[in-house]
């Protein structure tokens, strides 16, 4: 029976020598391995019988659903990539990890997996996984949300939220903030539209660099020194949502940068320039 729906001779070999694995009461192939019908052609392409293959698939089924398991199959570039899902458990728990802890959707992830990041030079499965997981529990741990769930460019998104935990980590940071607190809150402004906001702690300036995708968390070290000042320009009537971030050398303006360092607008320079006359501040970027 095993034969006769397409499975070779050393597939058969194998399991004569697993043989109880098998179900011999059944006369239907996929209930002799013990297996649904459709994954038979998962294990027929692979050719070979394992017992890890085969809890794996069992484990994708009861977690996912049929359909969800054959889109991921489907999506499989090669051979060599169905065997990595099949034989490695951990694959599996980073799949329900992503999906199940931090609401990531099936279908949108496996298309970022096996798709998307092959344009960014990401072969391996188990590492986009990996990066996406660690990603998602920075984030968790710096109580911040994802603004790219499946970024563009996932190893720089990576290093710069690495960058930025590290940093809001650093005890010593914490206690020079409190210390410049009385001096950046004479750079505090608002009108109507638009506030300056400064940063009360590292985590603050943290936050900024992981909503803004920017590297601003690498200024914290600076900052505790009195190099240089962080500012947040944010809408008054949202100051907790990152618009832009402003940086400055003693009474000079000096980068101005909106979300993944892009040059801001018209509007976002009227109101500096307003905010720069009011604290006779430099306009130098």
């Amino acid at each position: 029976i095993i034969a006769n729906v397409g499975f070779n001779a050393n597939f058969i070999k194998n399991l004569m020598n697993n043989e109880w694995l098998t179900n011999k009461n059944e006369t239907r192939a996929h209930k002799i391995l013990g297996i649904e019908r459709y994954m038979l052609g998962y294990i027929k392409e692979l050719n070979s019988w394992s017992t890890f293959s085969v809890r794996t698939l069992k484990w994708l089924n009861d977690s996912f659903g049929s359909a969800n398991v054959k889109y991921l199959f489907d999506n499989c570039n090669n051979t060599s990539e169905i065997e990595t899902i099949l034989s490695r458990d951990y694959i599996y728990q980073l799949l329900v990890t992503l999906i199940e802890r931090y609401n990531y959707d099936f279908k949108r992830l496996i298309k970022y997996v096996f798709i998307d990041v092959k344009y960014q030079g990401i072969e391996s499965i188990s590492n986009t996984l990996e990066l996406l997981k660690d990603c998602s529990e920075m984030a968790n741990q710096m109580n911040i949300k994802l603004k790219e769930k499946y970024p563009k460019s996932l190893k720089m998104v990576h290093d710069i939220f690495a960058m930025n935990h590290r940093a809001m980590r650093n005890k010593e940071n914490e206690e020079a903030f409190i210390n410049f607190q009385d001096e950046w809150k004479k750079l505090e402004y608002h009108n109507k539209d638009f506030s300056i906001v400064i940063p009360n702690s590292p985590s603050d300036i943290v936050k900024e660099g992981s909503q803004q995708n920017n590297c601003v968390a690498s200024y914290v070290g600076r900052v505790k020194e009195g190099k240089c000042t962080i500012v947040f320009l944010r809408r008054t009537m949202s100051k907790d949502v990152s618009e832009v971030t402003i940086e400055l050398r003693g009474k000079n303006i000096v980068q101005v940068k909106a979300y993944n360092n892009r040059e801001v607008n018209k509007i976002h320079k009227a109101f500096i320039n307003e905010w720069a006359r009011a604290k006779k501040l430099n306009v130098a970027y």
